[in-house]
């Protein structure tokens, strides 16, 4: 089942357990963690860097949502690290459920 991070970030703070992420940059990795959550019966983070998404290209993220809708445990979609604004509003159209924006590089006044 797929949901938003706040969702995941609330119920997991209620009941007291981490939720790990994983970066997922390519169908084995995605198969490999969604069974894993599956068998462990854990909630899961699906977490992609901007620079994979770049090459991994923007069909595959409808395949992420497709198999997290598709699941019995709860999935967020993460893009990790966006560097920019436009980052975020690219993955927020593809279907993310969560972003982050890096500011790290930027200068402290920005």
């Amino acid at each position: 089942m797929l949901i938003n991070m706040k969702e995941m970030l609330t119920v997991a703070q209620e009941n007291k357990f981490a939720v790990p992420a994983y970066n997922i940059g390519s169908a084995q990795i995605l198969t490999a963690v969604v069974e894993a959550a599956e068998e462990n019966d854990a909630p899961v983070i699906l977490a992609i860097h901007p620079d994979e998404l770049s090459f991994i290209g923007e069909s595959f993220i409808k395949t992420v949502i497709d198999e997290a809708h598709k699941s019995r445990v709860p999935m967020v979609i993460h893009l990790d690290h966006g560097g920019s604004y436009e980052d975020c509003l690219k993955a927020i159209r593809c279907g993310f459920t969560s972003v982050m924006i890096d500011g790290s590089m930027l200068p402290y006044e920005e």
